[in-house]
């Protein structure tokens, strides 16, 4: 019998943390934040109850980097707005994306956040239907490449 396999949207690994950051609309120029709740080398989660920010909307983001102190400018694009769950409480933001920062700065964040543990998963990784039916259908045709599929009306349940 098969499991059923996960997949991961994010090629990066998130770190739960709590810092200081600017975040600022590029639109008329707007503070939306100043609490960084969660940090990958790709983006980040910061917590707002600003509404009107919509996903594809351009931020500048500055924070102070994990166990440095230093501080770093990134510019970001808005890919969500909802809840997130950090250290056990429900916080209200935006996820980012970074679109623009310095590779000297990305890879002082990468050496950074390889010190801070990632967090405990909230929620189950969410099952990937579509590579558990391709290796149905890869072990059916190696055991027998004579014998055709089930079609999906004769496994229905009724």
């Amino acid at each position: 019998m098969s499991t059923l396999p996960t997949f991961h949207r994010r090629a990066a690994t998130r770190h739960a943390v709590t810092l200081p950051c600017e975040g600022v609309r590029e639109l008329g120029f707007q503070r939306i934040s100043s609490d960084l709740v969660d940090l990958s080398r790709d983006g980040a989660f910061i917590a707002t109850r600003m509404f009107g920010v919509e996903p594809g909307e351009e931020v500048w983001l500055s924070f102070q980097v994990p166990r440095d102190g230093d501080w770093m400018d990134a510019r970001a694009r808005v890919v969500r707005y909802g809840r997130e769950i950090s250290r056990g409480a429900s916080v209200w933001g935006l996820g980012l994306r970074f679109i623009e920062i310095d590779r000297h700065d990305r890879a002082r964040l990468s050496r950074a956040l390889a010190a801070v543990p990632p967090p405990v998963p909230s929620r189950r990784q969410p099952v990937d239907y579509a590579s558990f039916v391709l290796d149905i259908e890869a072990e059916a045709a190696l055991t027998d490449d004579t014998a055709p599929l089930p079609s999906r009306a004769s496994s229905a349940i009724t």
